[in-house]
């Protein structure tokens, strides 16, 4: 036997030794022993070593290609609605539920910082047409309101109620001529109110828009923006969702991701990302990886025993792929060569 098909009669019984030794009742627990010694190494390895600036960038790179966002993204996010939808349309449970005291103390304390709302998004949206009509009806409504209580000409307590009182017999007759000219009064009056609104609904809407801004940190303004959010927490997550039906949630989601897919291919935002990691890559190139998270301090440590656990299947399964057993018998097949 020739020493070529000695080495190739080798590589496949170390193929196969290696392959059953994956599927081995040891192989998982020295998983497991590897992984904890492997993270305690990779602690005391400078990061420019684990995570090379020039590699992160060009991941950074590839993942502002399109088809990251139309084949990977866009199709993820919409299963992940279609799954995840139904579901919450059907949770009962209260949005309270989820946010703890402590989570709540922090709410309350950043509703009341002042300057929350922009005062040029407030006149932004009280300068719109539709803010305007409505401010305009409900001024009319008012007018018309305050102009049958209190007019004294047709106001019970007014002139009316004066003629029943100083003229009881005969005033029928009196108030029945009143009537008749109120609802005069009134075809006149009601386009000369739309008229007088015409222009003071906008100078209505301007003397709110400076009212909200004056007074938006006011302690009656700060409770009533905790006052919504204690309301928030009292309602079903499901009610709150089924505010927004599934097409508008649908469209929602597909705008964030054709946002998301352009985002990435803005050159300054690019620019701005690629110099925010690679002044971090230079700040710590030679600090070793337990170093950068102390300097964050980042203080947990993974659970291992889970992550050994989870990961394993994909590990064995990946190692026993044919890829990777033609990859170890070819190294192997080099060593003996070399050492031949």
């Amino acid at each position: 036997m020739s020493e070529g098909d000695e080495r190739a009669k080798k590589q496949g019984r170390f193929r196969a030794f290696l392959e059953a030794r994956l599927d081995g009742p040891e192989a998982a627990a020295e998983w497991r022993a590897n992984l904890g010694r492997g993270y305690e190494e990779l602690l005391t390895r400078p990061l420019g070593e684990l995570l090379p600036r020039e590699a992160i960038l060009r991941l950074v790179e590839a993942g502002r290609r399109p088809e990251v966002y139309d084949r990977a993204v866009a199709k993820i996010s919409k299963a992940v609605h279609a799954e995840a939808y139904p579901r919450v349309l059907r949770h009962d449970a209260t949005l309270g539920r989820y946010v703890p005291a402590a989570g709540r103390a922090k709410i309350d304390a950043l509703l009341g910082r002042p300057n929350l709302v922009n005062p040029k998004l407030v006149r932004e949206v009280l300068a719109q047409e539709a803010m305007e009509d409505l401010m305009r009806e409900v001024l009319f409504d008012a007018l018309k309101e305050f102009n049958q209580n209190v007019n004294p000409f047709f106001a019970e307590w007014g002139i009316p109620g004066l003629i029943k009182k100083v003229m009881p017999i005969g005033s029928g007759a009196v108030l029945k001529s009143l009537d008749s000219v109120r609802g005069e009064f009134d075809k006149r009056l009601d386009p000369e109110i739309r008229k007088f609104l015409g222009a003071f609904a906008r100078k209505a809407l301007d003397r709110t828009a400076n009212l909200m801004i004056d007074k938006g940190d006011s302690p009656k303004f700060v409770e009533l923006r905790r006052a919504v959010a204690r309301w928030l927490y009292e309602q079903p997550v499901g009610e709150l969702a089924t505010a927004v039906d599934a097409e508008a949630v649908a469209l929602g989601r597909e705008a964030g991701v054709l946002i998301a897919a352009h985002a990435a291919t803005v050159d300054e935002l690019s620019r701005e990302i690629t110099d925010v990691i690679g002044a971090f890559c230079t700040k710590h190139q030679t600090d070793p990886l337990a170093a950068v998270l102390a300097a964050y301090d980042v203080t947990y440590a993974p659970d291992l025993d889970a992550l050994a656990e989870a990961t394993w299947p994909l590990v064995r399964t990946a190692a026993k792929s044919a890829t990777a057993l033609d990859w170890a018998s070819k190294v192997y097949g080099e060593f003996l060569a070399a050492g031949e």
